[in-house]
């Protein structure tokens, strides 16, 4: 096995990988930072802008004074009053950061970039693996070195090729799985291929499945991944709609008497806008999550994880030995690295066809 790790070498496997994957982290961040602040400064614009909309009430209820109610009335107008003297300058700013970062994340074409440079940064992660599990390579001794250097540089070259036009092609064609056949397998060296099975384990199912478990640790973490907060927001939202016709309500029975009336009118507006900008600063927080596809990338890790343990399960407690049958050793490798090409094709598929904006 000491073959495919000096011819991979020689080709600068590692290197095209690490460049690969510096580029991918390095556009993912941008993509993220651009959809972020468009997100934040498009969700804090529509929030200023509310907060106008009651601008007669706040004009009225800043004077007021009584009880607790006009006293809290007097200080929200107030501080909606003070607002509405940089509003405007601050929802221009805020408007034109946000279409910069609209700009900027279309032409750019971060998005696309990343996802390509992930893409070929997996491809160059797994393509020791997939050849060192591919019986057409193995005799009765290792692979020759002038094959081995040769079916390498192919698969090489086809990744330095892929751009990024082809990305949503890519994304939507789905290769067979590569499950050998048992002819394949019979000029293998049984003892030889039967040392796949430990190195495989070590080298890339673990890995894998420590990686799935990570990305399910953040996900943990993620405050509005929690799946009560989308009711929570609703609800929410109809409470102070509620509240906003009982203060109005109030307001009409309030007759004659101008302090309450107003107060009461006050405090009606004030409800509107919470169960307005509640929903609003909801969406921009989606926004954000759907440019990122975290929750659905959640639950892909959750069923990778789920079967990578499997299949790590059936490996480990009675790895083969003396001997086993080449067949059944490439046929059991092929599975986890078939589910492994499967899952990164469908995270590109799902994340070439998320909205980034």
């Amino acid at each position: 096995m000491a073959l495919f790790g000096s011819t991979c070498n020689d080709l600068g496997l590692g290197d095209k990988f690490t460049r690969a994957d510096e580029a991918a982290q390095r556009r993912q961040a941008r993509h993220r930072l651009t959809t972020g602040v468009g997100a934040f400064c498009g969700t804090l614009a529509i929030v200023i802008g509310s907060t106008q909309l009651g601008k007669p009430y706040w004009e009225a209820g800043k004077d007021v004074s009584g009880r607790r109610a006009a006293e809290f009335l007097a200080l929200v107008s107030r501080l909606f009053v003070a607002m509405s003297e940089w509003a405007m300058p601050a929802e221009f700013f805020l408007v034109g950061v946000t279409l910069i970062c609209v700009f900027l994340g279309h032409y750019s074409h971060n998005h696309h970039e990343w996802l390509l440079s992930r893409h070929v940064a997996e491809r160059y992660r797994s393509l020791p693996f997939t050849l060192l599990i591919s019986p057409t390579l193995w005799r009765r001794t290792e692979p020759g070195a002038g094959e081995l250097r040769s079916t390498v540089a192919h698969d090489l070259n086809e990744l330095a090729e892929v751009h990024r036009d082809r990305l949503k092609d890519i994304a939507h064609t789905d290769e067979p799985p590569a499950i050998p056949r048992p002819e394949e397998c019979e000029r293998a060296d049984p003892e030889l291929t039967a040392r796949l099975v430990p190195h495989y384990l070590e080298r890339r199912l673990k890995p894998q499945i420590r990686y799935f478990r990570e990305a399910l640790e953040k996900q943990k973490h993620r405050w509005f991944e929690n799946p009560v907060f989308l009711p929570l927001v609703f609800l929410s939202s109809i409470v102070f709609v509620l509240l906003h016709l009982a203060f109005e309500t109030a307001e009409t029975m309030a007759e004659g008497r101008p302090v309450e009336k107003t107060t009461f009118a006050g405090l009606s507006a004030l409800m509107l806008l919470i169960s307005v900008v509640i929903p609003v600063v909801w969406a921009g927080i989606r926004t954000w999550r759907a440019a990122n596809e975290f929750s659905c990338n959640a639950a892909r890790s959750h069923a990778r994880l789920a079967l990578l343990n499997a299949y790590a399960g059936s490996l480990e407690p009675e790895p083969p030995k003396a001997a086993p049958d080449s067949f059944d050793v490439f046929r059991v490798l092929a599975l986890p690295e078939n589910l492994l090409r499967n899952e990164q094709q469908e995270w590109l598929r799902l994340m070439v066809e998320a909205e980034w904006y």
